[in-house]
């Protein structure tokens, strides 16, 4: 089924890799106004303006490249569309524009013809893209058969893939048989009319799209979520008729239901209640996986959302007549239309103003061409990935043994931190993997580059891609001579490939076989135009010249080399030990809860891992009762094996192994003696798991020869003696270094086996060195997950799925075993190369509540709407995710003490009073009047008034949103009591129900006016009172740096939101660092310092992490901030935070507020340590 699953992703995700980019449609337009041009290059076209006066010669005006004429036009086009003024030429009739290009060698210039005006060029340029995309979608794919058109054939995968996943998880257990049946069903009768038709009242589901109130009659949709519910509220007694109108509440009565996102999946609730408050709190959370379920809604409505718009979810469900997937597709195509549009706008507003500088802009900019790319693409809806992704954390959280489920508060508290500092030594070394291409970018960048010098004399503007140029390989095998003694001449073999691939072939000399080969290269350009046909003789000398593995070698070199003495070749190896380090802490206390992982209550072999951990040099192991421990190496066959340790005193006969991943999910174990050890890894399924993890090559003699003498020098201490069966071996020096080498050497045994393929190949051939880069390379994917900066802990952003397809992997590969994700930190190399894994899921805590503890949504019955429901809509447990947090607190009950319902004051929002004289109050809701819905509500004040209430109440059963009048902001949520009378059970910011009603509904919006700080950027205001505002915190922290105190306010106000809390990540499109060391030094005394972790970095550890953070000159910044002379320093955590001019900040609800003095100073000097 997982092969199913991936074969019905693989062909959607053919559909959306094939759509129209915006360099193809452009390069269409450009052929269409100058169809005699191949290629078509903008940069080098001229336009120029003459005044034409008759009969005398006409005068040059400009000139201008065809780009920046583009580019000003389109931008003006997009400002008149918003404007609504006319397009129009910008010269009269005595004017008239010209095109050329220049000559061969600087000969004359050319005069083009074209078709069309300038203008006309410009307009399709600017409007038309999106209609492109529309017919991409909406027509059949050309061919001998007809076909349906493609988004007939992506909503059919689509479907075909759900019902994939439902059948998957239902066989590994984690959909239950009704979920599985409610999916069935509802695919089975996909419309109202459908179910209603076959299936009887009270034993009907119902399915149900999510949508949330954007103060619109009907509610915005999340396009792609839907709901499925047991019961469609029908009963055999009372089924419905044609007028009703069929929406459900929230409460228990339909359930269990099933929810479907793009995200997350299918996952099962009790009631519709349940899955509306897991999905607000994921929403409220922040991450890669709100954001994908913000790009679900229609541009405007997402530009209208604050950080946390979880409670902007109707309070009830109504269906659609339609099937509720196919129902999807029109919002999302006219979502990608307008997300296009917008980014077009932008881009080329962008490059209008670089028109007005020194540099020549381009037409096409990088990052233009990247933005409206992105913006088209459709994969956070339709790729499957994601959802494979949540169900494998399932099946890692059933598969964990029962006491990883009863774990105590303080033992998940523990757990969180260490799992925070794994996550952040990670995301201090993601930007520095991402600093080294992959070889495949590598080649054919240099492959690029030299085809552009060996032809600029012919093609001196052509851009040519390696990956098009295609190599046709002609084979003729020698000719067999018959019994009559003449020569049969066998049909020739042959193949194609392309020049990249050709490049990285691991073939045999070219000399050997040029008498029975030959190959031609068909070159085409951009835009798809034959240019030429290169001959063997020319592709054998630039691939020769090239030398792309010796180049990429000598890149690896510079990064990997853990002997390198600059500070910046340290870096990588230095971070990956401590990303090690982190993991193996993390380990030792999973296996400290082990009740198996010991041989005695005493534990002491507990003490042995405690003293390794804290001792990485050999030359300071400790004395543990009286022994010194030694950690080993554990060899096979002469052959170590990557990852494994084993730490044995010199006076006992127990020992500890450490093996990550291993076949039962357990780090660390103890053992009895080496006889026993030896017992257990001479097992069937031991045997796999040091297979993955020893050298797959037999021969140690010819790595000289192979690879450059810095590799070659700290590889050799890994040649084996080739003594058989298992050996230990004393570490010398630190293990961290040994585990590191030991990686290095499991990629280069890998190479070594690929180069045996041909007896024929020269150690010294440029194109095996090749073979080494490709492997080495694969370090950078066993060091991370698919993308830097993704990881278990969230979700595969837009440019995570195109990487993982660009690079021709497949996530459901990667997951036909149960729990190998959870391992892809260091095992994805692996998986990408089709060696099977062999592993139980990774031991982890199942916790009982999730990293944020959210308060419980009440709900009011109508008959007691004072005094707390005996019926709360329980919250919602996510399984763990492994999510770092603060330290939660649990609160204690609150006493039932009788307390004044706090109806709010709601005045200012109120509307005249005439509006509602002398109309009856209707029990049964809202009135209309005048185009508006209107309640009478008492608030506070004791005063009935009418308010206005978003006109989505209808299906929100019983609920309303009573709204601003002038923004349309909601500004309380209230409950009917039945009789014309409301209930409050949701209140404007600031002020507070009694604790039996407390609600998480209100949301936290910017202030205003206040300057919105995004993620990863940085603003700075100078005077002025205004405030700057930053949300959405989640493993990202705000920093905040005052200065130039003029008595009232201060004068210079900088806040910046750090992406992962790393300074490392870019800010403002530099490093962090940088940004920190600038302001550092024009701090003085007076000035303040504000930091704010967000809700996955908040805790002591977390914030300590982030102050520790080292640059590569050895420096802390953040540290050297704070201890700036007379500079103030306060820290806090939360989700968002407002800093005003005073420098006084208030932070959003929920966090864990601010440090105290004595905590601070723990926090400082624990990040000094």
């Amino acid at each position: 089924m997982i092969e199913l699953h991936q074969t019905y992703n693989r062909k959607i995700t053919d559909l959306l890799s094939h759509q129209m980019t915006l360099q193809r449609f452009i390069q269409a337009q450009l052929t269409k106004a100058f169809p005699q041009l191949k290629p078509i290059d903008p940069d080098v076209i001229l336009v120029n303006t003459y005044r034409t006066q008759p009969p005398a010669e006409p005068v040059l005006i400009s000139t201008q490249t065809l780009s920046q004429a583009l580019i000003n036009k389109v931008a003006q086009i997009h400002v008149n569309a918003v404007t609504g003024s006319p397009n129009a030429e910008e010269h009269g009739a005595d004017t008239q524009i010209v095109f050329y290009n220049n000559g061969p060698a600087g000969g004359a210039q050319n005069t083009l013809e074209h078709q069309g005006s300038l203008l006309t060029l410009a307009q399709n340029i600017a409007t038309r893209f999106p209609e492109a995309l529309s017919s991409y979608w909406n027509r059949s794919p050309e061919g001998p058969f007809k076909q349906p058109s493609r988004l007939a054939q992506l909503l059919g995968l689509h479907r075909q893939m759900l019902s994939t996943e439902a059948a998957l998880r239902f066989e590994d257990g984690t959909l239950s048989e009704t979920g599985k049946k409610l999916i069935d069903t509802a695919f089975q009768y996909p419309t109202l009319e459908v179910r209603e038709r076959e299936l009887p009242a009270g034993d009907r589901p119902g399915v149900y799209p999510i949508r949330i109130d954007d103060n619109c009659a009907n509610g915005a949709l999340l396009a792609g979520c839907f709901l499925i519910t047991r019961s469609d509220g029908s009963s055999a007694e009372a089924p419905y008729t044609a007028s009703d109108t069929r929406s459900i509440g929230l409460d228990d009565t339909t359930g269990p239901v099933v929810l479907y996102t793009p995200g997350e999946g299918f996952e099962e609730f009790a009631s519709a209640g349940d899955a509306r408050e897991e999905l607000m709190q994921r929403i409220n959370n922040g991450g890669e996986k709100a954001n994908q379920l913000l790009k679900s809604l229609p541009v405007s409505v997402e530009h209208s959302r604050a950080p946390q718009w979880g409670d902007d979810l109707l309070l009830g469900f109504a269906p659609v007549t339609g099937d509720v997937v196919a129902q999807t597709l029109p919002q999302l195509l006219q979502r990608q239309a307008d997300e296009v549009n917008d980014a077009m706008q932008y881009g080329f507003a962008e490059a209008q103003t670089a028109t007005q500088s020194a540099r020549t802009p381009s037409l096409l900019s990088a990052e233009t061409v990247a933005s409206v790319n992105d913006a088209a693409d459709l994969s956070l809806h339709f790729d499957g990935s994601n959802a494979l992704l949540a169900r494998n954390e399932q099946l890692n959280n059933k598969l964990q043994p029962q006491w990883l489920k009863e774990l105590t508060l303080e033992q998940e508290t523990t757990y969180r931190e260490l799992d925070e500092a794994e996550h952040k030594s990670l995301a201090h070394l993601q930007p520095l993997l991402g600093s080294i291409p992959s070889l495949n970018t590598f080649a054919k960048q240099l492959l690029a580059q030299a085809l552009k010098v060996k032809l600029q004399d012919r093609y001196p503007n052509a851009q040519i891609d390696p990956d098009n140029v295609m190599v046709q390989i002609t084979t003729q095998p020698p000719g067999n001579s018959g019994l009559s003694g003449t020569q049969n001449a066998p049909k020739p073999k042959i193949d194609n490939t392309s020049l990249t691939e050709m490049a990285l072939m691991n073939t045999a000399p070219w000399k050997d076989n040029s008498l029975t080969s030959t190959w031609t290269a068909r070159v085409v350009d951009a835009n798809a135009n034959y240019l030429l046909t290169l001959d063997k003789t020319f592709l054998e000398e630039l691939i020769s010249q090239t030398d792309v593995g010796g180049q990429y070698l000598k890149l690896l070199d510079e990064k990997l080399s853990p002997t390198a003495t600059s500070d910046e070749a340290r870096a990588l190896p230095n971070a990956w030990k401590e990303l090690q380090k982190a993991r193996m802490a993390k380990d030792a206390f999973i296996t400290s809860l082990d009740p198996d992982a010991y041989l005695n209550k005493q534990k002491i072999a507990e003490q042995w891992i405690k003293a390794t951990l804290e001792h990485d040099d050999s030359t300071t192991w400790p004395i543990v009762k009286g022994a010194s421990i030694v950690s080993h190496s554990v060899a096979v066959d002469g052959k170590p094996v990557q990852g494994m340790l084993v730490i044995k005193p010199t006076n006992h006969p127990s020992l500890v192994l450490y093996s990550p991943d291993a076949p039962d999910g357990r780090p660390f174990r103890e053992i009895v003696d080496e006889d026993q050890l030896n017992e257990l890894l001479n097992t069937a399924q031991w045997k796999t798991y040091m297979d993955q993890r020893v050298s797959p090559a037999d021969r140690y003699g010819i790595y000289d020869d192979l690879f450059l003498p810095g590799i070659s020098r700290w590889l050799k201490t890994f040649a084996a003696d080739h003594e058989a069966g298992i050996r230990l071996n004393p570490i010398k020096g630190s293990i961290s270094d040994s585990l590191y080498m030991q990686e290095l050497e499991l990629l280069r045994a890998r190479a070594l086996v690929q180069m045996t393929t041909s007896a024929d190949v020269s150690a010294r051939s440029t194109v095996n060195k090749l073979m080494f880069a490709a492997d080495m390379s694969q370090l950078l994917l066993s060091l991370t997950p698919v993308n830097p900066g993704i990881s278990a802990l969230t979700r595969l952003s837009k440019a995570a799925l195109r990487a993982l397809r660009a690079s021709g992997r497949s996530l459901p590969r990667l997951l036909t075993q149960p729990g190998q994700w959870g391992a892809v930190y260091t095992d994805f190399a692996m998986a990408a190369s089709g060696i099977p894994l062999l592993r139980r899921t990774r031991l982890r805590p199942v916790f009982r509540a999730p990293a944020h503890t959210p308060q419980q949504r009440l709900a009011i019955s109508p008959a007691t709407a004072g005094a707390p429901s005996h019926h709360p809509a329980p919250v919602p447990v996510t399984l763990s995710e492994g999510l770092p947090s603060r330290i939660p607190i649990q609160s204690p009950t609150p006493a039932h003490t009788a307390q004044t319902l706090n109806r709010g004051d709601l005045g200012a929002h109120a509307l005249d009073n005439q509006l509602l004289a002398a109309i009856p109050v209707r029990a049964t809701g809202p009135q209309q009047i005048a185009g508006k819905w209107l309640i009478r509500y008492t608030d506070n004040s004791g005063i009935n008034r009418p308010y206005e209430v978003s006109p989505a109440f209808k299906f929100e059963s019983g609920y309303v949103n009573v709204v601003n009048p002038q923004t349309g902001q909601r500004v309380a949520t209230l409950l009917s009591k039945g009789n014309g009378e409301w209930a409050p059970i949701g209140l404007p910011g600031g002020l507070k129900l009694p604790d039996q009603l407390r609600t998480t509904i209100g949301r936290s919006a910017v202030p205003v006016p206040a300057t919105s700080v995004e993620m990863g950027m940085s603003k700075t205001i100078q005077g002025g009172e205004s405030t700057l505002s930053t949300r959405g915190l989640s493993d990202c922290s705000a920093l905040a740096v005052l200065s130039g105190w003029n008595g009232k306010t201060y004068n210079t106000r900088t806040l910046m939101h750090l992406q992962g809390s790393n300074l490392e990540a870019p800010l403002n499109g530099r490093k962090g660092f940088d940004a920190v060391r600038e302001l550092q030094a024009s701090l003085k005394s007076g000035d303040k310092v504000i930091l704010v972790g967000g809700s996955l970095s908040e805790s002591k550890i977390g914030l300590a992490t982030t102050l520790s953070q080292t640059d590569s000159s050895g420096r802390q910044p953040l540290l050297d901030l704070i201890s700036t002379e007379g500079v103030s320093f306060e820290m806090a955590g939360a989700s968002g935070v407002d800093v005003m001019a005073d420098g006084s900040y208030t932070l959003v609800e929920g966090g864990a507020g601010t440090v105290d003095d004595a905590l601070k100073k723990w926090i400082i000097d624990f990040a000094k340590d």
